[in-house]
């Protein structure tokens, strides 16, 4: 059974819920419209939007600010399109980061958030940069470009791409998942590189003591295979360009021709360097890859589910109540993915309690439960739960049937005077947990009909009071003189 798919692309708060959820930092955030402009999905688009039109526009600048070509023959625009448009850039950074530091209650929490602390200084110490290269060093000295310096810092710009991978999550898991390769990468990087270093020795202990020149191709190329293999260095450099096939077989062929056994070792180093080792390296990528998504996946679930929480809130108490969950639970969950026929009883399930209220741990752990199907754990939980259920049900039901058996035994031995007696006198059964329930009703059902099956036996001295009809085993097939006493 593959992963469900659950969408978190379209999940989005309502445009009153400004508080970050996190209790930690949960009031960061002030209540004005920088706050609800800062976690607007359309600030951050266009945020996005205009870093990458200026990550572009760093290209067209090097290819067609005059100030930056020596000759006066290449196609330039005019400078002055270029100062505007830096101008506009930097206005729009400088902003962004203005907005964002406004959106906090205290300035001191743009640099404490436990969450977006680094980003936050990364991207104040880029606007920095650019308001002192296109405004500070051009106001004080313009002759400064010609040091190199706004060069350096106009490059610096393409770092703020990087705040590309936060708001595009498929791009952050890609990075992180090229992270988590890296060992696989260095095993595999490792393996090549001694798998090389053999064949390498060969080829070039072969190419040394022959000193062969070879002619291939209809126009009879010449290849010098010293040239090829004249030294480790130089066949690690042509098993390389063999391992990716650039021109592989013009090398083996050459090889062919001079030694048909130097051109086999070279299709054998081809079926276990680029055939097995680098597919085994795909594979493991794959694997890599896809645990690394899912894992980055359940964190961004996780981090939506605190903020349903939160939205759901209203009062900010910590707990959903049955109204708070109706009135605005229902749509948010379904915007995470849950459907609704699984919502309508889910407060009911996961209030076991019967509180009235559901706590945060308990709505986190209903809506991965409702995401996801039952994995070896849940099973694994179920499981030892009732093995820790079933003696204590054995031992209920056990203690109920011998308290009736006691009653019934008494009646049964002091006769007619017992059963009298045993009306006010018998022991109280004791009482059997809920989930008995239906094991408690089918005991006492049974005992009530060996109760009177038992009290028709005959007993030493004295007279059988009740005879079964023949035939019949109902409890109306039970007559007597004094059922009337009964």
């Amino acid at each position: 059974m593959g992963e469900p798919e659950y969408d978190i692309s379209n999940f989005e708060l309502p445009d009153d819920q400004t508080e970050i959820p996190d209790t930690d930092f949960k009031t960061l955030l002030n209540t004005s419209i920088f706050a609800k402009a800062s976690r607007d999905w359309r600030f951050e688009t266009t945020a996005l939007t205009v870093i990458v039109l200026n990550a572009c526009w760093i290209g067209v600048d090097l290819d067609y600010n005059p100030q930056n070509l020596e000759s006066d023959d290449d196609e330039t625009l005019p400078a002055g399109v270029f100062f505007v448009v830096e101008n506009i850039f930097c206005f729009c950074f400088t902003s962004e980061i203005i907005v964002r530091l406004l959106a906090y209650l205290k300035v001191s929490y743009f640099f404490s958030d436990p969450k977006l602390k680094y980003w936050n200084i990364f991207d104040l110490v880029l606007v920095l940069m650019m308001v002192v290269e296109t405004w500070i060093l051009v106001l004080a000295d313009a002759g400064l470009g010609e040091l190199g310096v706004l060069s350096i810092l106009r490059l610096m710009r393409l770092l703020r791409i990087s705040r590309v991978f936060r708001m595009v999550p498929e791009l952050g898991m890609m990075v992180k998942s090229m992270a988590a390769a890296a060992r696989s990468v260095s095993s595999t990087f490792v393996l090549i590189i001694g798998l090389m270093y053999v064949f390498g020795i060969i080829l070039t202990q072969w190419a040394q003591n022959s000193g062969y020149v070879a002619y291939v191709g209809h126009a009879q190329e010449e290849i010098d295979m010293e040239l090829f293999f004249g030294d480790i260095p130089s066949s690690f450099l042509t098993l390389m360009q063999v391992l990716v096939f650039d021109d592989t077989f013009v090398v083996i062929r050459g090889c062919m021709l001079l030694s048909p056994l130097i051109g086999w070792i070279l299709i054998i180093f081809i079926i276990i360097g680029a055939f097995t080792i680098l597919n085994m390296l795909i594979g493991v990528l794959c694997e890599v890859v896809s645990t690394t998504t899912s894992d980055e996946k359940e964190k961004i679930l996780r981090s939506k589910v605190n903020e349903a929480f939160a939205a759901i809130d209203e009062d900010c108490s910590g707990t959903i109540s049955r109204k708070e969950f109706e009135t605005r639970g229902l749509v948010l969950l379904q915007k995470i993915g849950i459907s609704r026929d699984l919502l309508e009883n889910a407060f009911d399930i996961i209030d076991s309690d019967r509180s009235g209220d559901i706590e945060h741990a308990e709505f986190v752990s209903l809506v991965f439960k409702l995401l996801k199907p039952p994995d070896s754990r849940d099973l694994l939980m179920v499981s030892k739960k009732l093995d820790v259920l079933n003696p204590v049900l054995d031992k209920q039901i056990e203690d109920h049937l011998e308290v009736k058996f006691q009653n019934l035994t008494h009646m049964l031995t002091n006769g007619e005077k017992g059963i009298a007696a045993n009306k006010g006198t018998s022991r109280p059964l004791p009482t059997i947990a809920p989930l008995g329930g239906l094991l408690s009703k089918e005991a006492s059902k049974d005992s009530d009909i060996s109760e009177k099956r038992l009290v028709g036996l005959t007993v030493p001295g004295q007279t059988p009071r009740m005879t079964p009809v023949p035939g019949q085993m109902g409890d109306n097939s039970w007559h007597g003189n004094d059922s009337q006493d009964e």
